[in-house]
């Protein structure tokens, strides 16, 4: 594969003008220009991902990540999670969230739950995605912070719940209006709940010991 010396663009038949730019191809290389390198570097790895070769993706990844290529890093983070390296996953995640990149693990995060959502049945799915979508859910993302709520009142950690649904009725994110609702009718219900008010009941008589 060749690319135009003057724009980057891929040839598929190098003929003697570039069909993107029309600059002359009397020197066109058999090597991407630097930002075209970059871009089909992604799209290659994406391809991989695609087809099933999370390590060609990762090998492909990796330089970029390093490098500080945001993209790339959340990007990575996603091959890791859905190679099952949580670890590496939550490292990427981590590391993009603040900057603006929280898609991979909120993506990675849901896939954990897998089509049951918030009723999946097995607890270190549920631990998994939970370390996924407290990333996105630390950085303002009110789906994954409803989403987080829900797991935790399945594994009766009421105080977790709380604290999320309380963040999201005081942030009231104006695009998600019926979150905002739906948390304080959590609230509301959680507050009655035998369950909650027997925990509420241990811990204080836990406090007085």
């Amino acid at each position: 594969m060749r690319f135009c010396p003057n724009c980057g663009h891929r040839l598929e038949i190098v003929g003697k003008f570039c069909p993107e730019c029309g600059g002359s191809l009397a020197e066109s290389t058999s090597v991407p220009a630097q930002a075209t390198s970059r871009e089909e570097t992604i799209k290659l790895a994406v391809s991989a991902c695609d087809a099933g070769d999370l390590t060609g993706a990762a090998r492909l990844l990796e330089p970029l990540a390093q490098a500080g290529d945001l993209e790339a890093m959340d990007l990575l983070g996603v091959v890791s999670s859905d190679a099952g390296d949580v670890e590496t996953a939550v490292h990427w995640f981590t590391l993009v969230a603040n900057e603006g990149f929280d898609y991979g693990a909120s993506y990675a995060g849901t896939k954990a739950l897998g089509p049951s959502g918030v009723d999946c049945n097995s607890v270190d799915d549920r631990q998994i995605a939970r370390r996924y979508l407290t990333i996105s859910a630390e950085v303002g993302n009110t789906v994954d912070q409803s989403v987080l709520a829900h797991l935790f009142i399945v594994d009766k950690d009421y105080d977790s719940a709380q604290k999320w649904w309380t963040r999201i009725i005081a942030e009231a994110n104006p695009e998600y209006p019926g979150i905002v609702t739906e948390a304080q009718g959590n609230l509301e219900y959680m507050f009655q709940d035998p369950g909650y008010v027997a925990h509420v009941t241990a811990r204080r008589l836990g406090d007085r010991s």
